[in-house]
């Protein structure tokens, strides 16, 4: 790219997908459901985050099917690990994973990928891998308690998923700010889930109070 722009094309293509994925999560979660911006706003982060996870590693390895197929095999490995945890253990509160989430994050946004140089390259490789990926496991945790005490299954994943349609679609603001600024963006989505509530009371017609 010859200067910082998102091209006409894709903002087309990005507006179509949010439409589309508006209508589809309008359509499938029920009107008396309630609507949770925590939800939708780990959606975002969580999507945000492991797009950025691919990237780091993309500019390590390469860019190949190979690299994003085993940092995606990572990722859910890691978000597993998160739901083993939540379903033996009860978080009450969940501003201690989300401050250590925040601390790890602001830590790769200051180790960009070749901060820190290793003669081994396996060796390095565990470096940002313990980076990029320690962010997901707590982003589970917060996601995993979360989830246990909303009031609603279909509300909180049909937010999740929009939120996450979101997230994916913020990643081409990577075309105007660069890629390190994304985990700005990342540290946003997960601070503003903190400051959320779990769900809008409804009232008996269905409506958000």
């Amino acid at each position: 790219m010859h200067h910082r722009h998102l091209p006409t094309h894709y903002a087309l293509v990005v507006g179509f997908v949010l439409l589309a994925s508006l209508v589809s999560v309008r359509a499938t979660v029920g009107r008396g459901e309630g609507w949770s911006w925590r939800f939708f706003f780990l959606g975002a982060g969580f999507m945000l985050l492991e797009t950025t996870a691919i990237l780091r590693f993309s500019l390590l390895w390469g860019s190949t099917w190979v690299v994003a197929s085993f940092v995606i095999a990572s990722i859910l490995v890691v978000a597993l690990a998160a739901t083993l945890v939540v379903a033996r253990v009860r978080i009450e509160r969940t501003w201690p994973a989300t401050a250590a989430l925040v601390v790890l994050l602001a830590a790769n946004w200051a180790l960009p990928l070749g901060a820190v140089t290793l003669a081994s390259r396996a060796a390095e490789s565990l470096l940002y891998g313990a980076l990029a990926f320690s962010p997901l496991f707590f982003a589970g945790l917060v996601f995993g308690s979360s989830l246990r005490k909303a009031e609603s299954i279909a509300m909180a994943y049909g937010a999740n998923l929009l939120g996450a349609m979101v997230g994916g679609i913020a990643e081409y603001l990577a075309l105007i700010t660069g890629y390190r600024m994304l985990l700005l963006a990342v540290i946003a989505f997960y601070l503003a889930a903190q400051a959320s509530k779990l769900a809008l009371p409804v009232t008996s017609r269905g409506r958000s109070r």
